[in-house]
């Protein structure tokens, strides 16, 4: 009896494995014709070893109309780089897949919770892939923040030089360290080799980055270009507005950490100060030690 237990559980995890790698075949076939098929470089643990799991439910989330969600989560994908590691469709279907991960945990670990909690469980599990997204990217937003000065002051200094404004690009992007600017701006150069247009590769930027300041100083390079205002001037005065903006974000983030650091300093630090001064003071006068 117990072989036969054994021999049926190996059977079903082999036919359970096989049903969810079933396309492993296939994408190894289009990888070797040289046809890339889902996402390149997953960096999350969790996204990539729950991948084969959540994409099964894709078909599914698929029929789910919603356009504006769709619409917005799109731009959050995009502005914070995970184009190759998911789309739209596959974010819904994660969402659905960790709320019934996050069921799971709860019935193993606190089978006899309420039912109000296995509707906050799920609703929180159905929230988390939304929020990671979203994190990603205000990382990506500051990354780019703090690189735009620099990169503007190199454009600047290209310029001047005596290149174009497309070789000065060419030339900060293979010069520079990789980060999350170099990266959107080489692909905005391969837009440009396949046929955009400078306005349409600036624009396409500053939409798929979504990060005001990048918006504003490409809104000025275009009106430059289509004034015939020089170039140069443009990037230099940009640079230094950028710069000055960088040293009063830096004053206003000291400010706030002042204020923010009261409520740890009342509740925490203050409290213990407190009883390691008057403690031996209490205990002197009530219990006469």
């Amino acid at each position: 009896m117990l072989l036969v237990i054994l021999a049926l559980a190996f059977t079903a995890v082999f036919l359970l494995g096989r049903w969810f790698f079933a396309g492993e075949v296939d994408t190894q076939a289009l990888k070797a014709l040289g046809v890339e098929t889902g996402p390149k470089v997953v960096k999350s643990p969790l996204l990539k070893w729950s991948r084969p799991l959540y994409l099964r439910l894709v078909p599914l989330t698929q029929r789910i109309e919603a356009a504006e969600w769709r619409r917005k989560r799109q731009r959050d994908i995009m502005a914070g780089g995970l184009g190759d590691e998911i789309n739209v469709e596959e974010l819904l279907a994660y969402k659905f897949f960790m709320a019934l991960v996050f069921l799971f945990l709860l019935v193993v670990f606190k089978a006899s919770a309420s039912w109000w909690v296995y509707v906050l469980v799920a609703l929180l599990g159905f929230y988390y892939p939304d929020r990671w997204v979203k994190d990603r990217a205000k990382a990506r937003h500051r990354e780019i923040t703090r690189a735009l000065p620099h990169v503007a002051d190199m454009l600047a200094l290209s310029v001047e030089a005596g290149l174009d404004f497309m070789a000065a690009i060419s030339k900060v992007v293979s010069r520079s360290k990789p980060n999350a600017l170099i990266e959107e701006m080489n692909i905005m150069l391969g837009e440009m080799r396949v046929g955009a247009t400078r306005a349409d590769g600036l624009r396409n930027l500053a939409y798929r980055c979504n990060v005001a300041s990048l918006s504003s100083f490409v809104a000025i390079l275009i009106q430059a270009d289509r004034l015939g205002v020089s170039i140069g001037q443009v990037l230099r005065s940009q640079a230094d507005k950028l710069r000055t903006e960088r040293f009063q974000r830096a004053e206003q983030l000291g400010a706030q950490a002042t204020q923010k650091i009261i409520f740890p300093l009342v509740m925490c630090i203050m409290p213990a100060v407190f009883i390691v001064i008057i403690g031996p003071l209490i205990l002197k006068y009530v219990f006469g030690y």
